[in-house]
C-alpha cells in the first residue's frame, strides 16, 4: 500500500484526530500517518470551526461540514455535506447523522423498543441553544405545550429538574419527540430524527423539506405537511388520544430506501479516489487565503472571524469588507 500524510484542523472540540470515519475509509488502502497541519501534509481534511487552515494551503484541501453551510470550491479540491450536489465529482453527500452510532443501530437492527410504546408519558424535547435557531421549534413547543405539558430535558424552557444527564434514555420514556432542526434546508438533516428513532419514540419532524427520500414516512409526523403549527398540534393531539392509529408508526421501518445505509463505502470510495490521484482543483493558488488574512489582521476583527455562529462571520466578513473598501475611497 501506498503512504500518504494527512493532518486536520477547524474540526469541533471533540473530534479525534487519531481515531475518526476519514482514517478508516482511508486505511483500506493506504498506510495513513497523521501529522500537524504546519508539517506539510499530502492531504488536509479541515472543517467549520476555525481558520487555521488557511494558513496550510497543502498539496489537496477536503473540507467537511455539518453545519448548514455551503462549501467554497474556490478555497477546498473537494469537499463533504449535506448538500445534493455533485459539483463535477468534487462532492460527496455525506448528512450528519450518519456519522451518530444511533444511525448504525438502526441499519442494524439492534434498537429495542418499548413492550407497550402507548404506555409511556406524552411528549419530551431536549434542546439548549434556541438563540440561532427558526422560531418554528418554539412556537411548535409552546403550542403542544397549551395541549399537554411537553418534558423539556434541555436548558431551554427546562422543566423536569435540571438538564438532563442521558438523553436518549430520557426520550425513551416519551411517545412523542419533538425533532426539529434549526433551520430549514433541502438535505439538511442532522442526528434529531435518528435519535429519536433509536429511543423508540415517534418523531414529530420540522426541517429538511426532503426528508421523505431518506425516511420512512409512515414512521414520524413531518411538521411541515401542515398548514400553520395550530393544525399540527391538533393532529398530534388526536394521535395521543388514539392508541390503534399512534401504534401504527411502529409497523414502518424508518430507513426503508434510505440511500445511506452504505455511507461507509461511499466514504470509502470518495477518499481513496482523492489520495490515489492528488489531483488539485481548487482556484486559489494561496492569494485569496492570503488576503484574507490580511484584512483580518489590519481591521483587527480576528475575534469576530472565528466565531462559530455563521450568521456572525458572515457579519464580520462584510464588515472588513465595507472598512477596507472606504479606506481605499
Amino acid at each position: 500500500m501506498n503512504d500518504i500524510s494527512v493532518a486536520f484542523t477547524d474540526f469541533w472540540p471533540a473530534f479525534d484526530v487519531r481515531d475518526n470515519f476519514i482514517l478508516s475509509a482511508l486505511r483500506e488502502k493506504f498506510n495513513v500517518s497523521v501529522v500537524d497541519v504546519s508539517e506539510k501534509p499530502d492531504i488536509l481534511f479541515y472543517s467549520f470551526f476555525g481558520t487555521r487552515n488557511l494558513n496550510y494551503p497543502a498539496p489537496v484541501r477536503v473540507y467537511f461540514t455539518g453545519e448548514n453551510d455551503v462549501p467554497d470550491f474556490n478555497l477546498c479540491d473537494y469537499a463533504m455535506s449535506f448538500h445534493n450536489i455533485d459539483f463535477g465529482g468534487r462532492h460527496l453527500r455525506l448528512p450528519l447523522y450518519v456519522l451518530y452510532p444511533e444511525f448504525d443501530a438502526l441499519c442494524n437492527g439492534i434498537v429495542v423498543l418499548p413492550d407497550s410504546p402507548y404506555e409511556r408519558d406524552f411528549c419530551s424535547m431536549v434542546v439548549s441553544n434556541m438563540k440561532n435557531s427558526d422560531n418554528a421549534r418554539r412556537d411548535f413547543f409552546y403550542g403542544l405545550s397549551e395541549y399537554r405539558q411537553v418534558a423539556s430535558g434541555g436548558r431551554f424552557a427546562n422543566n423536569v429538574g435540571g438538564r438532563v444527564a442521558d438523553k436518549m434514555a430520557f426520550i425513551s420514556k416519551y411517545r412523542f419527540n419533538i425533532a426539529f432542526e434549526n433551520s430549514s434546508v433541502p438535505g439538511y438533516t442532522t442526528e434529531k430524527i435518528i435519535e429519536a428513532f433509536a429511543a423508540g419514540s415517534v418523531p414529530l419532524y420540522w426541517g429538511d423539506p426532503l426528508i421523505d427520500k431518506e425516511f420512512n414516512s409512515g414512521a414520524f409526523v413531518n411538521i411541515m405537511d401542515f398548514g400553520s403549527i395550530d393544525d399540527a398540534v391538533r393532529y398530534v393531539a388526536e394521535l395521543d388520544k388514539d392508541k390503534e392509529r399512534y401504534l401504527e408508526f411502529f409497523d414502518h421501518n424508518p430507513l426503508l430506501n434510505n440511500p445511506y445505509i452504505n455511507w461507509k463505502e461511499r466514504v470509502a470510495e470518495f477518499l481513496t479516489s482523492i489520495a490515489g490521484s492528488m489531483k488539485r482543483c481548487r482556484v486559489d493558488n494561496g492569494a485569496i487565503g492570503s488576503l484574507f488574512r490580511r484584512r483580518v489582521s489590519r481591521e483587527n476583527t480576528y475575534d469576530i472571524v472565528t466565531m462559530k455562529r455563521p450568521f456572525e462571520k458572515l457579519s464580520g466578513l462584510f464588515n472588513i469588507h465595507s472598512r477596507a473598501g472606504s479606506k481605499k475611497s
